[in-house]
């Protein structure tokens, strides 16, 4: 019976020798993951945009700054804009919109378009289209600048006919006044 029994000790053996690497192994798995992403502000994402005011003053046209974009990514961006002004029947007029044709990990640049008011004082909004694009990233935003028309510098009236309105200039006549022992001024509009 020793032999038996040393025969199914060592069987018994065997096949857990066998079967003890297939127990801790696997092929492959599926795991629900959730993601979380964080919301920020335009200026602080991955693909950064921040809007300056813009202003053009009296009948100039002027290129001007719509928004500038950074690249928090850790790659380059292929960027595409695109610029399309609410009305077109009214100035000021916004045109030949240019940005970044790439942006590199890390960079800055501007996106410029030229501004027109011909003597206008109207506001007018346009919408910058982005997008940006690059190994496993696309970005797409829509945002509204506005462009302000701010009339020419202040002109000095004209003068009135008639009468000689001299701008006020002042005068300071000093006399001796006895009643206090001092020096006395006073200030009047010379004619």
């Amino acid at each position: 019976m020793n032999a038996v029994r040393l025969l199914a000790v060592v069987g018994v053996a065997a096949s857990l020798v066998l079967v003890a690497p297939q127990t801790g192994a696997f092929t492959s798995a599926t795991v629900d993951r959730s993601v979380s992403v964080a919301v920020v502000d335009d200026e602080n994402a991955y693909l950064g945009i921040q809007q300056s005011p813009v202003s053009v003053t009296g009948s100039q046209s002027s290129e001007v700054v719509l928004l500038t974009l950074t690249n928090r990514f850790q790659k380059p961006l292929d960027i595409t804009v695109r610029v399309t002004a609410r009305t077109t029947d009214r100035r000021p007029t916004v045109a030949r919109a240019s940005g970044p044709a790439t942006l590199d990990a890390g960079a800055e640049a501007s996106v410029t378009a030229v501004a027109t008011c011909a003597n206008s004082t109207a506001t007018e909004q346009s919408t910058v289209s982005i997008s940006a694009s690059g190994d496993g990233v696309l970005v797409t935003a829509d945002r509204t600048v506005t462009v302000d028309c701010v009339g020419p510098a202040a002109t000095p009236p004209t003068q009135a006919s008639g009468r000689n309105h001299t701008a006020a200039t002042s005068t300071a006549r000093k006399r001796y006044d006895p009643r206090i022992n001092s020096i006395v001024a006073s200030v009047g509009s010379a004619r």
